[in-house]
């Protein structure tokens, strides 16, 4: 079976979670080949051997005047392009598997592959129409978006809560639509654990003294992950207790830049430059280190389709304050339900964390035993059948 996959690599944790299905999909079944067209600033988030064959380019941004109208022609023209391309050298396709919208379209206009997924990534484009400051532009985009959504055949998303925003936002139509939910499996990497020295002296070597608790995020830095109520729920905590550090991991080519100065300034004008490191484009194996040495994780957000980061902090023995966005009720609630923030204000930050890091030392250890037996023998195979099941049927 011959599968193309047209993709946005550069999209964080979506990206990272397809991969992983897609890599024990191609180790299970050796009769499936995979190819690639995607958009990319980095092959680094890339593991090559899993596609036969794999094209990557960045998104074309021409000059002014209506440089952003133009780059829609220029980004629908290429993507044709390269499409028919890989088509041609490589003989005719069983199916298309899109995670962007203006891969697909491009794609349907060939009018030469017999079955078409849209794998759900997120929504690429917000807007809410409004007469009084009505923008074309955007307009435009989310429309081509809910279209490609549309002449999809089916569609998969990673959790119950990607599916319920999905239909939502499809309206009516949704109910015409087939769609699966195949959520996502951790790296494997995760599945390693270090000894308490190791954990120590890698603390030590990011300036974490041995004596300091330790919070993490891990993830993008976007207004939706709720980094500045996280800060301002954190800051109170300092107060109560100067031994605790805040650890953002994040990765720069997706990150909001412009949201990235408002955390710095906040982390600044709050006096938080001690107890706040940030640290940019992490290997995967100093993640599952600096997971593994935390206290806990926390992920604040208003919208996810599923939180990889929740599940590979839960896997490495670590519980994970969440809000019930993405699969954040299904993983953190197996654990206890203090670790389901009711929203992400500063002050819901601050009374878990609070109520968190006053439990005794006993306590602490039953609940990562707890997430220890619930997480430490994941289940990979099933979501990987139910792939293959969607790929196949």
């Amino acid at each position: 079976m011959k599968i193309l996959i047209l993709a946005n690599i550069d999209a964080s944790g979506e990206w990272i979670g397809t991969k992983s299905l897609l890599s024990e999909l191609k180790k299970k079944n050796k009769n499936i080949d995979l190819y690639l067209a995607a958009y990319g600033k980095s092959a680094c988030s890339l593991k090559t051997n899993i596609f036969n064959h794999a094209v990557i380019y960045n998104k074309p941004l021409p000059p002014p005047p209506f440089r952003y109208y133009r780059q829609l022609l220029t980004e629908f023209h290429t993507n044709r392009q390269t499409v028919k391309k890989l088509v041609s050298c490589n003989g005719p396709f069983d199916l298309i598997v899109g995670t962007d919208p203006f891969w697909l379209l491009p794609a349907f206009s060939l009018g030469l592959f017999p079955k078409s997924i849209f794998w759900f990534h997120g929504f690429r484009t917000y807007y809410n129409f409004n007469l009084t400051n009505f923008n074309l532009y955007i307009f435009l985009r989310k429309y081509l978006e809910r279209l490609a959504f549309l002449l999809s055949a089916k569609i998969i998303v990673p959790s119950d809560f990607g599916k319920k925003m999905l239909a939502r936002e499809l309206s009516v139509f949704s109910r015409f639509k087939k769609i699966a939910v195949v959520p996502y499996i951790p790296r494997r990497e995760f599945f390693k654990r270090f000894t308490q020295a190791e954990l120590r002296s890698f603390g030590t070597k990011l300036g974490i003294p041995q004596e300091n608790k330790v919070i993490v995020f891990s993830g993008i830095i976007d207004p939706r992950k709720g980094l500045l109520e996280l800060l301002e729920g954190f800051s109170e905590l300092r107060k109560q207790n100067k031994n605790i550090q805040l650890v953002f991991v994040y990765l720069s080519l997706v990150s909001d830049t412009s949201y990235l100065s408002k955390v710095r300034e906040l982390i600044s004008r709050y006096g938080l430059k001690s107890s706040v490191i940030l640290l940019r484009d992490f290997e995967v194996n100093d993640l599952t280190k600096l997971y593994q040495r935390a206290d806990c994780g926390i992920l604040p957000s208003t919208f996810e389709t599923y939180g990889l980061f929740t599940l590979e902090m839960l896997l490495s023995g670590r519980p994970v304050f969440t809000t019930k966005v993405g699969a954040g009720s299904k993983l953190s609630g197996q654990v206890d339900s203090l670790f389901l923030l009711p929203n992400n204000s500063p002050q819901s930050i601050f009374n878990r964390l609070k109520v968190f890091f006053s439990k005794s030392g006993s306590w602490h250890k039953k609940i990562r035993h707890k997430v220890n037996d619930r997480f430490a023998n994941f289940d990979l195979i099933s979501p990987t059948d139910k792939l293959k099941k969607q790929f196949c049927n």
